[in-house]
């Protein structure tokens, strides 16, 4: 299992997301992880790009696209 490392992100208002969110870059048909929002906290992460991700841009084969996906969080 590989481990991740981000970087914590705050909105630059302090308002709390309207959802939670993960936030992906798509190239082709590939998805590297970008930010992770919570809708109950103005705070969020954002994760670097890995080596293979940095490979994809240097090869300009890809325009990066950014994939919104909505969830729900629970907590308990």
């Amino acid at each position: 299992m590989a481990n991740a490392v981000a970087v914590r992100l705050q909105t630059g208002n302090g308002d709390y997301p309207d959802a939670t969110k993960l936030m992906f870059r798509r190239y082709g048909n590939r998805y590297f992880p970008s930010e992770i929002w919570r809708s109950d906290s103005p705070l969020g992460h954002q994760f670097p790009m890995s080596r293979t991700e940095r490979e994809l841009v240097k090869s300009a084969a890809y325009k990066p696209q950014s994939v919104l996906v909505l969830a729900m969080c629970q907590t308990h």
